[in-house]
């Protein structure tokens, strides 16, 4: 299931937690959209409903909406707000903490002020109710509600984006999760590690070997990974991969994996059945067992399992960072923006680059040797006897 078809699927339980006049914007909006930008949105309106219904504080002695949960706020609600209540709520989203610990981006914040900036247009200038077709609002709290800049400069950026990458220390992160974390457990946690070990060394692997999206990882089915082995110019026998997936933008793409992370990947395949017992029509790669038999890994359980093991590795980090890791070892290899942004899957560079084009030869001879001077200790049983 890949990313399109995952959203579709949420899209719809999400709309029963949320008031009908939100399902209209959806079937309003979805026709110029994609399936993963409409349930980021109608998870930033859900997020919204719920500070309208609980937030005080300071700002407030009670909540400016009394329904009892998301689905019963009401029109009424939102006509009673204004540029300051919606100012109150930027700085809330400001002041909230990330799962990581860290405060929101200014990135992060314009993409809560985009969802809610669509959502107030459609309710007071496209929305149509009644024989007058007139919008739901008169006016739009939103309007005068500006982007935020960033507050760092590049130069800081920078240096705080390199303090969670592994460029160069790849190989040690996963040598650090086979032979050093368990070490760090108590004996329950040992016996789920020792389950989950395999798969997770593979979507480590997989993610600083290849770039993709968290998302696009967890959408993997079988059918999208294509594990080839050949003979290099030396006569030895090496191996390769490539992914099938669905970009942002509902586009298909092929992406390759540095040579080296294969094995990993590999070896988890080669377990993947025993390990989780998954039906027969259970084509996801990466699983998680529950009840008995395998399903289909969230993109949140692997956000968790990044943060567990970056944490004990002592830099914490994510799964974007690890892109970031996978970009800044490609564009060492080759000072190529654009070659990096064809393998992260990025539509455009700038005004410039966009217009240079990279082969998929020289794409695939920069990624080969990423990382291989960190290749150590790891050996993979079955990888081997892969595809013979």
């Amino acid at each position: 299931m890949q990313i399109k078809e995952a959203s579709l699927k949420k899209i719809p339980e999400k709309l029963k937690e949320l008031p009908p006049f939100v399902t209209e914007f959806y079937n309003y909006h979805k026709v110029h959209s994609q399936p993963t930008t409409e349930l980021t949105y109608l998870i930033e309106i859900q997020r919204f409903c719920e500070w309208l219904r609980t937030y005080t504080g300071t700002d407030y002695a009670q909540p400016l909406s009394s329904a009892k949960d998301d689905r019963h706020v009401t029109i009424l609600d939102l006509s009673k707000l204004n540029t300051q209540d919606m100012n109150k709520y930027v700085y809330w989203l400001k002041t909230r903490r990330t799962f990581y610990g860290d405060l929101p981006t200014a990135g992060t914040i314009n993409h809560s002020i985009s969802a809610l900036k669509a959502f107030f247009r459609y309710l007071c200038v496209e929305s149509e109710m009644g024989t007058n077709n007139k919008p739901y609002l008169s006016y739009n709290p939103m309007l005068k509600i500006k982007s935020e800049k960033a507050s760092e400069t590049l130069n800081y950026r920078t240096q705080k984006i390199s303090r969670q990458l592994f460029v160069g220390e790849e190989q040690s992160l996963l040598d650090f999760i086979e032979y050093d974390y368990e070490g760090m457990l108590s004996q329950r946690a040992k016996h789920y590690f020792n389950r989950d070990k395999v798969r997770d060394l593979a979507i480590i692997a997989v993610m600083l070997g290849s770039g993709v999206r968290v998302s696009e990882l967890t959408g993997l089915d079988l059918k999208d990974v294509h594990i080839k082995k050949h003979k290099n110019m030396e006569g030895k026998i090496e191996y390769s991969a490539e992914l099938d997936v669905i970009r942002k933008g509902n586009y298909k793409d092929k992406v390759i994996v540095v040579p080296w992370t294969v094995k990993y990947l590999a070896n988890y395949l080669a377990t993947r059945k025993d390990t989780y017992s998954p039906t027969d029509d259970q084509q996801a790669v990466f699983l998680t067992y529950s009840k008995g038999t395998g399903h289909r890994i969230t993109t949140r359980a692997v956000q968790d399992l990044t943060k567990k093991y970056t944490v004990a590795y002592g830099r914490p980090s994510t799964p974007h960072k690890f892109r970031h890791t996978l970009g800044t070892e490609l564009y060492k290899k080759n000072k190529n923006i654009v070659a990096v942004a064809q393998q992260l899957g990025q539509t455009s560079t700038s005004a410039t680059d966009r217009y240079t084009h990279v082969g998929d030869e020289d794409l695939d001879q920069d990624m080969k040797y990423i990382g291989e001077n960190t290749a150590g200790k790891y050996k993979n049983p079955h990888f081997d006897d892969l595809n013979d």
